[in-house]
C-alpha cells in the first residue's frame, strides 16, 4: 500500500468514524483508532520508503525501539495527541475486570477526531471561534499566575529553602512564555499548554532514571519475584518490574533520560484525559491514578519501571501519593494549568 492509498484509507477510517458516532459510538472509536494506527503507518513510509515489518499496528508501537525514531517525525504536540487518543478509546476497546463495562457516547468520539484532525494539521471537526481561544487562554492566565507563583513559594518552604528572587522569575518567565505563545499561535489548546509547562517545568530538574537508581531498584524488584527456594515467581508485577528495568538499562543514558520525559509526559496525559477541562480544580482533591493506570502507562510507553520510580524524588516526580491507601491511588502534584482547558 503507497502513501497515496494509505491517505485515502485515513480519510475514509475518519469519515466513516464519523457516520456512525451518533449510532454506534463503540465501532466510531474502533474505526478512530484505526485511523490513527494508519497515520502511524503512513509517516514510517514516508520516512523509510518501505511498510512497516509488521502487519498489525497500534498506536503504542510508536514507543518501541522499531518505531521510536519516527517520533521526531511529529510534534511532541502530535505525539501527546498520540497519547491522548490511545487513552480515550481503551476503556472501550479492551476488556475490563472491573464491574461495570463503559459505554462511549458521541462526544468521546467527537474528542478523538478532533485529535486526529489536529495531527494531521487538518481544520478540526468543529471550527474553533479562534479569538475566544486566545481570550479564554489570556483570562485562565491571568486568574492563575498568581495562583502558580504562590504555590512555588509555598513548596519552597516546605522544602526548607529560603525564597529568593529566582523563585519570583521562575514564575515570571512562565508567564512571559504563555504570554508570547499567546501572541504567536493561532489557536491555544491543552497540548499547547502542556509542551510549554512540562518544557519549563523539565528544564529545572536532574533526571531521577540514573543507571544507579535503576539497577538499586532491578534488584529490589527481582528479590521481591524470588521465593525462599531460589524460584523466580514470573507471574508477579516485581517480575515484570525487574525484566522492565533490566531492558530500560540496554539504552543509552541519553535514551534513557527521554525515556523518563515521555513516561512523565504521559501519565499528565493521562491524569488529563481522566479529569481534565474547565473546573478541574474543584475535583482536584478527588482526582487519583491507580496502580492500573501507571502500569497501562508504562506498557504503552515501553517504560515498565513501577510505580516506585514514578512518585519517589520530591523534586523529580510529577505523582504524589494519596487517598485512603495512599500506595494504591496517587494525585497529581503541582498546578498545571493546562488541567484546565477543555479538549
Amino acid at each position: 500500500m503507497d502513501v497515496s492509498e494509505l491517505e485515502n484509507r485515513i480519510q475514509s477510517l475518519l469519515d466513516e468514524s464519523e457516520h456512525y458516532s451518533g449510532s454506534n459510538p463503540r465501532y466510531a472509536i474502533l474505526l478512530a483508532r484505526m485511523a490513527a494506527e494508519a497515520i502511524i503507518v503512513k509517516k514510517f513510509h514516508e520516512v523509510t520508503d518501505t511498510e512497516p515489518t509488521k502487519s498489525v499496528i497500534t498506536i503504542g508501537d510508536i514507543q518501541t525501539r522499531s518505531f521510536e525514531f519516527l517520533k521526531k517525525e511529529f510534534s511532541p504536540i502530535g505525539i501527546s495527541s498520540f497519547r491522548h487518543v490511545n487513552q480515550m478509546a481503551s476503556p472501550f476497546l479492551h476488556f475490563n475486570t472491573q464491574d461495570f463495562f463503559e459505554t462511549p457516547d458521541s462526544r468521546i468520539v467527537r474528542k478523538i477526531l478532533r485529535e486526529l484532525h489536529d495531527i494531521l494539521d487538518l481544520a478540526f471537526i468543529e471550527k474553533q471561534n479562534v479569538s475566544n481561544e486566545e481570550n479564554k487562554f489570556l483570562d485562565i492566565l491571568d486568574k492563575n499566575i498568581l495562583r502558580m507563583r504562590n504555590f512555588i513559594e509555598d513548596q519552597n518552604y516546605i522544602r526548607g529553602k529560603k525564597i529568593n528572587f529566582s523563585v519570583w522569575d521562575k514564575a515570571n518567565e512562565l508567564g512571559e512564555i504563555l504570554l508570547q505563545a499567546s501572541k504567536e499561535k493561532k489557536s491555544l489548546n491543552w497540548k499547547t499548554m502542556l509542551e510549554l509547562e512540562f518544557s519549563f517545568w523539565v528544564k529545572d530538574v536532574e533526571p531521577y532514571f540514573t543507571r544507579e537508581r535503576l539497577t538499586s531498584k532491578q534488584k529490589a524488584y527481582q528479590n521481591d519475584a524470588t521465593d525462599e527456594n531460589g524460584r523466580i515467581k514470573t507471574q508477579t508485577n516485581a517480575h515484570m518490574y525487574a525484566q522492565g528495568i533490566t531492558e530500560l538499562l540496554t539504552y543509552s543514558d541519553e535514551e534513557i533520560i527521554e525515556k523518563e520525559k515521555a513516561i512523565k509526559k504521559a501519565l499528565l496525559v493521562v491524569f488529563f484525559a481522566k479529569y481534565g477541562g474547565k473546573g478541574f480544580s474543584r475535583i482536584r482533591s478527588k482526582s487519583f491514578l491507580s496502580n492500573e493506570d501507571l502500569r497501562s502507562v508504562m506498557h504503552s510507553e515501553n517504560c515498565i519501571v513501577g510505580p516506585q520510580l514514578l512518585i519517589e524524588g520530591y523534586d523529580h516526580s510529577i505523582l504524589q501519593s494519596g487517598g485512603k491507601n495512599p500506595r494504591k491511588k496517587y494525585t497529581l502534584k503541582g498546578n498545571w494549568l493546562f488541567m484546565e482547558f477543555d479538549a
